[in-house]
This record gives C-alpha cells, structure tokens and sequence, in this order.
C-alpha cells in the first residue's frame, strides 16, 4: 500500500525494527531511500514493480472459448524471460529489435516499463525466480519474478 506508513517514516522504521521487524515493503524509490537512510544494515527492502511483460487488451480473447495464447504472445514471453535469466538487461531496453511480437506484446509501453526498473536494481549475487507463468485471455501476460 503506497505511503503505508505514513509521513513520519524516518521516525516509523527504527521503532518498528527496535519491535523486531526486519523488512519494509515499499511503493516508491522515493519511499525506499526514506527507509534506506534509517534502517538497520540487516533489514530488508521490498520493492515491487507491477505491469505486464506480455499486455495487448485490443487482441484479448474475451468472452472466447479459445484463450490459448497466440504464438507471438508466446515467443515474446519466451525471448523476455530468456533474456531476463541470461541478464541481458540491456536487450529488454530495446525490446522493439524483437520484431513483430514485440510490437503485438508491447502495442504501448507503460505496463511493460516496470519491469525494466524492477532488473535495474538487480545486484550481482541476486538471482530471479519466475512464479505465475501463462498467458490468459490469448494476450495478457501473467509472468511474475522475485529478483532476490
């Protein structure tokens, strides 16, 4: 829940750690570096970036019996995943050089955006685990990751 902990965050943390939590989930860079500046080193930020690798409602097989993914849903959510396992971070940047199930994937960017922010902050020892694989209504890509 954005700003859950109200106003007086830099006051909230160090209280809450002294009760012994020793992790903040948080809705905002600007929220995480308020807890980051007054944490304890051992407690842990959660960020959480939410949209879609693969969001095409104009094509979404609603009210349909088949639902199964189109194949260019499929390749796009395949190559995206591939990519994130690799660390090619740098090639999800430019994912338009993946042609036209990129473009079908991605017909406007902005629920595929918070991937890209959610990998740049990826450290070196962190690894990825995907959860919540699939493609429903054809069109909507459901693949979710935990980078920890």
């Amino acid at each position: 829940k954005g700003n859950a902990y109200g106003h007086g965050i830099e006051e909230y943390v160090p209280l809450a750690e002294a009760e012994g939590v020793d992790h903040f989930s948080v809705y905002s860079a600007d929220e995480a570096f308020r807890v980051f500046e007054v944490k304890k080193a051992n407690t842990e930020i959660m960020i959480i970036g939410s949209g879609n690798i693969v969001h095409n409602l104009r094509l979404a097989k609603f009210g349909s019996a088949d639902t199964s993914p189109y194949d260019w849903a499929s390749e796009f959510d395949a190559k995206v995943a591939e990519l994130i396992l690799s660390r090619s971070h740098e090639k999800l940047i430019d994912y338009k050089q993946f042609g036209e199930a990129a473009k079908l994937s991605v017909p406007t960017p902005e629920h595929y955006l918070p991937l890209l922010y959610t990998l740049a902050l990826q450290e070196k020892s962190e690894e990825v685990l995907f959860f919540n694989e699939g493609i429903d209504f054809g069109s909507g890509g459901m693949r979710s990751l935990i980078v920890s």
